[in-house]
């Protein structure tokens, strides 16, 4: 899948499932190579059932990966249980940055529903803002999520391109690498790879990726 077939509407719709705390139905973002190859290092089979499960479980993973992220840039210490996350919310829009408020947002509205934060309690929350203000954040989060995903995508579809290549060289020099079983022929060098290629790609998309601006 090319990564710029990955939309804003994709990720709201999945997002919309994780909101009512369902695992993401049938959605092209399913079959991205990220996913793919996440479900393979794992070991598991790639039915729907499998995919939907794990590109929820990576939606999840990027949007706390990110807040963290953003939280630590501005020195907003994690809360200690039993964490206030009313408190929380007011320390992230504090910072004044809209990208820190943008994943905020995304996670206390999509990721979080065992808090049970609709948009208007959520505005309450924060006492002076507007709700436009927090919807605005709301979208610029899920294009945010967009550009962390395709930069993710091109990754691992970059990763199996050069794993083809190499297979392919090896084919036609006719000499297996020398811990090749035959059974597994070339799979283990390109499998054991991967997980050090994607992990670059993840701090790469969030130490660059969109370019921090994420209204």
């Amino acid at each position: 899948m090319d990564d710029m077939t990955i939309t804003c509407e994709q990720l709201r719709d999945a997002l919309r499932q994780l909101y009512h705390d369902r695992v993401p139905g049938p959605t092209p973002l399913a079959d991205l190579a990220v996913v793919r190859q996440s479900l393979q290092r794992a070991g598991f089979r790639l039915t729907p059932a499998a995919r939907g499960y794990e590109i929820g479980r990576l939606l999840t993973e990027i949007v706390e990966t990110e807040l963290a992220a953003w939280r630590r840039r501005f020195g907003i210490a994690p809360g200690t249980e039993p964490v206030d996350h009313r408190a929380q919310i007011r320390a992230d829009f504090t910072a004044g940055h809209r990208e820190l408020e943008s994943w905020s947002t995304i996670y206390y509205l999509c990721v979080r529903t065992d808090l049970d934060y609709g948009l208007q309690t959520f505005t309450d929350v924060l006492r002076d803002r507007h709700r436009r203000t927090v919807q605005r954040r709301l979208h610029r989060g899920v294009e945010a999520m967009t550009a962390r995903l395709r930069a993710l995508e091109r990754a691992a579809v970059l990763a199996e391109h050069r794993a083809d290549d190499g297979a392919e060289r090896t084919a036609q020099s006719g000499a297996p690498p020398a811990d090749a079983r035959p059974a597994i022929l070339g799979t283990r060098g390109r499998l054991g790879a991967l997980p050090v290629r994607l992990e670059a790609a993840r701090m790469a998309a969030r130490n660059g990726g969109s370019g921090k601006a994420r209204a």
